[in-house]
Formats: structure tokens, sequence, C-alpha cells
């Protein structure tokens, strides 16, 4: 193809959606290739534009069109330049869309229904997107859930599941992670803000909050800041609270994952969420970090945590650096709502939990479930 090589983000973007069609790439691909289409363009009814750039190898077969053409349809030839197409290919859809009235679609987050749905909010700083499990009609006070950091709420669909028998449960992607627009200055006050804009939006009045690990410091800070809005905290494990070593975590617990062309960025991420269920920190290489578990390996699981922390592989950092920065002895001696901390004894990470719950004014610590059925008692 007469084409530059692509560079490092456009290669990024067209590995990440085969990524993202799974096992299922070639599916719709294959029965487009093979469906006679030339003999339907003349009964085509809609406004239709034949496009193409003129170094794409299908540019010649638009001379293959019927020259009767119908009333409402023509053909483009465009020359070879990206931007002019794509910009061209816009103002279509807008003048399409300009004369078609105010378009409603209904809301995902709305339908009552314990599988997961999926939607997005609108925030002053960007979209935040979410998966909503549970009855809407249930009287039992909702739960907010927070992934751990860096992560999605991919992670988090079977404990949702679990939750959600009786309560609607809302996990939330934070901002630069997943499907959720990024800050444009990504510190604490951001993110929690990004929460409380949330609460109010899916008409929350009061909600339990779990977060897990390195999502709980901005938890404790969301729950310091709207004590009238969080009624109690889960806390599936702390990160620690001691400077020098949050310190060490923020300089080496998200290693860069910048597109390259050759891919090994992808390798990287694979590799920091792979090591992150053997040891603690991930990045240790000795028998005092192993993480004495039954670690999940899963290679499904992995997949979809890699492709949703590769959709915005500049941002996936911004949440979990930010919480490394929280000083949460201070938070959580400010905290009044009832804290419920989850611990594993052989867990290198969760070491200094028992510790760090002596602060806090009405805080317990618990072993972590071992069974989904057992975390509704939590």
């Amino acid at each position: 193809m007469p084409l530059d090589f692509p560079d490092e983000k456009f290669l990024h973007g067209y590995v990440l959606d085969m990524l993202m069609s799974g096992e299922h790439y070639a599916t719709a691909y294959s029965a487009a290739m093979r469906y006679l289409a030339l003999p339907r363009v003349r009964d085509v009814g809609a406004p239709t534009v034949f496009m193409c750039r003129s170094n794409d190898p299908l540019y010649p077969f638009l001379d293959a069109l019927p020259a009767d053409l119908p009333q409402q349809c023509s053909i483009e030839r465009l020359g070879p330049d990206a931007d002019a197409w794509r910009d061209r290919v816009i103002g279509l859809l807008q003048s399409a869309t300009s004369t078609a009235g105010e378009l409603r679609l209904p809301d995902p987050l709305a339908r009552p229904d314990r599988a997961q749905t999926r939607g997005y909010l609108n925030l002053p700083q960007g979209q935040l997107h979410v998966r909503r499990y549970g009855p809407a009609d249930s009287t039992q006070r909702p739960c907010l859930v927070l992934p751990e950091l860096p992560g999605s709420t991919a992670q988090t669909r079977p404990l949702c599941e679990a939750l959600a028998t009786d309560r609607a449960v809302y996990a939330i992607d934070l901002p630069g992670m997943g499907e959720s627009d990024a800050l444009a200055t990504p510190e604490v006050p951001g993110f929690v803000d990004a929460l409380l804009h949330a609460i109010d939006l899916l008409g929350l009045t009061s909600v339990d909050l779990y977060a897990r690990f390195t999502a709980a410091p901005l938890a404790l800070e969301l729950a310091r800041q709207a004590s009238n809005r969080v009624h109690a905290l889960v806390l599936d494990g702390v990160p620690p609270v001691g400077a020098s070593e949050r310190r060490t975590l923020w300089k080496q617990y998200c290693p860069s994952i910048a597109p390259r062309w050759d891919g090994a960025h992808l390798l990287t991420l694979w590799h920091r969420l792979r090591d992150q269920e053997l040891a603690w920190p991930w990045y240790e290489r000795g028998a005092r970090g192993i993480r004495r578990r039954c670690a999940d390996l899963d290679g499904g699981r992995l997949h979809e945590a890699v492709v949703d922390l590769a959709k915005q592989p500049l941002n996936y950092a911004d949440a979990a650096l930010a919480a490394l920065e929280v000083d949460i002895k201070t938070v959580l001696r400010a905290v009044e709502q009832p804290v419920l901390m989850l611990a594993d004894e052989h867990d290198p990470r969760d070491a200094g939990i028992s510790k760090l719950a002596r602060l806090g004014t009405s805080v317990r610590v618990a072993p972590r479930p071992n069974h989904r059925r057992s975390w509704r008692r939590c």
C-alpha cells in the first residue's frame, strides 16, 4: 500500500480495536466480505455517500457502482489526506443529525435489571463510565464500588453481581480509567468531586461504599467530605501509610505504557497486572514479597484488564498516583462512619491493616471472604 508507516498512536488504536473484539474479531468483517452488496445498491432508500480515499485498496471499486444510482446517493473520490477525509465524514454526519431533531435515547442506568447495564454520566469535567447491577425498586441502600487502581470496573463484576441480589450496585470507572474521560488536573480533589457529582446525578441520597486496595484513600476522603452521603465503608485492603513507602510506590507502581511502535508497552502492562497477583509490590522479585494466596491468573480476566487500561495509556496511572498521595492516617481519624477493613493474614500487602485500624473511631478488621456469596455479609 502506498502509505507512510503509521505512527505508534495509530498502531495502538488499531491493535486495541482488535483486542476489544476478542475472539469475534473476524465475525462481522468476514460477513461483510461474503455479502453481495452490488445488486442491492439500487434499493438503497436513505441518503448515502459512497466514498473512498485514493490510497485505499478499495478505491478502484467505486467504478463498479452502477451509473444510475438512486437520486439520494452520490459518489465522492477523495485524495489521500486522512485529515481531509475525516473532516468530510464528520461534516456529513453533522449535516444529517442537524435535521433529525433532538434524539432521546433510553437511559441504560435506569433499567431494573440484576444483570449488568452500562452508561455514562455527563460531569462538568467529562463523561464518567458506570456499570449498574441490581433491582431498581429495592429499598436497600445502594452500594458504590471503586475498583483497585489502576484498574477498571470490569474486574469487579463477580463482586457486584453478588451484592446486587437485593440492592442496586454502581461500579464507577474513575477519570482516566477505561471509558471515563481523564481530568485536566488529576489530583485528589478532582477525583472526589467527580464521585460527588456521580452520586448526585444517579439520584442517590446515601450510599454504602466499597473500595478495593489503592482506591481506599479516595473512598476515605469522599467519606470525610460527604459524611451525610456515605453511610458506611468496606475497604478491601489498604495501601501502605508510611510516607517513605508511598514515595517509593509513587515512583515505581505505574510504569509508563506510552504507546511504542513495537507494542512493548502492552507487554509491560500485561506483566504488571499479572505480577500484582503474585507479589507485593508487583515489582518485588524476592521471596519476602510472595503473596501467599490463590492468585487469579485467569487469561480472560487479564486480557480484559489490559484492554481496559490500554484505552487511555497516558492517563491510566492518574487515579492510583493521586491516591498514593493521601495521608490515610489523618483522613481515617476524621472519618466518623463505620469502616470495615478486610485483610488476609498471609498476604504481605495487608500486613499493616490491624495497626492502622486502631486509629479510627469505629473501625474493625475482618478476614477477606473466600467465596462471592460471603460478600453480602460484609
